[in-house]
């Protein structure tokens, strides 16, 4: 069971870690500095069977020598926004598909986001199953593109 909370979203189940066994690859790196957000995103995420890393700033991602899966990214964040973040995973992991989640976002950011390569543009609160929905679609896209450089 789930409940809309803080960030709209927050997995009934949370307290007791939500710890389901990871999906093999499906790893969702989500990077959000509300960390009220980062954990109910963290769970919901988790609960729908996938491998998840946080991180509270897109410094602590771009420290990550091994980027792998799809991130989950805030646009704003204090030491380096979510656009910021996008360009420099561009040269860092190319393929990587990144999902912007964000409280405040508006038209011109989101093309520019999109403009840049992001799968989707999703605004907080989000619906849950919007918010899933996203994340496969970003895995089944990133699947699509690594069998077709193949």
């Amino acid at each position: 069971m789930f409940h809309v909370g803080i960030g709209g979203l927050l997995h009934a189940g949370c307290a007791a870690g939500c710890a389901l066994p990871p999906m093999t690859a499906r790893i969702v790196h989500i990077v959000d500095d509300d960390e009220i957000v980062l954990h109910s995103a963290a769970c919901l995420v988790e609960a729908a069977g996938y491998e998840v890393r946080r991180y509270t700033s897109g410094l602590n991602l771009l420290d990550q020598t091994d980027l792998s899966g799809l991130i989950l990214l805030d646009i704003d964040m204090p030491d380096l926004d979510g656009l910021a973040v996008q360009k420099a995973l561009s040269d860092k992991a190319p393929s990587l598909p990144v999902i912007f989640l964000t409280g405040h976002g508006d038209d011109i950011m989101r093309a520019r986001a999109m403009h840049a390569g992001a799968i989707d543009f999703i605004a907080k609160p989000v619906r849950q199953d919007v918010l899933l929905e996203a994340i496969a679609t970003g895995f089944d896209e990133a699947g699509r593109t690594n069998r077709s450089r193949a």
